[in-house]
């Protein structure tokens, strides 16, 4: 699985709010999976912070994108 894949699969089948997040996948291994979460003023607490709901939803979907990429051939054919 290439990290276009996972990013397709993004798209497609995850939820319009974490669509909204800008989410990137710029790697995909065998066993792990790296995706960027952009900075963005609406996801800023006040004092600069970054949401924590938002941090927890990209690691979630870090975790989905390397479970994906783990075991692609019996994904795809249940989302197929």
């Amino acid at each position: 699985m290439t990290p276009a894949d996972a990013e397709a699969i993004l798209q497609e089948y995850f939820a319009p709010w974490i669509q909204r997040l800008g989410l990137r996948v710029e790697e995909v291994g065998e066993r792990h999976a790296v995706v960027r979460l952009p900075w963005s003023d609406d996801l800023a607490r006040e004092g600069g912070g970054l949401c924590g709901q938002a941090m927890m939803a990209a690691a979630d979907t870090a975790a989905g994108s390397a479970e994906t990429a783990a075991h692609a051939t019996t994904v795809y054919a249940i989302l197929a």
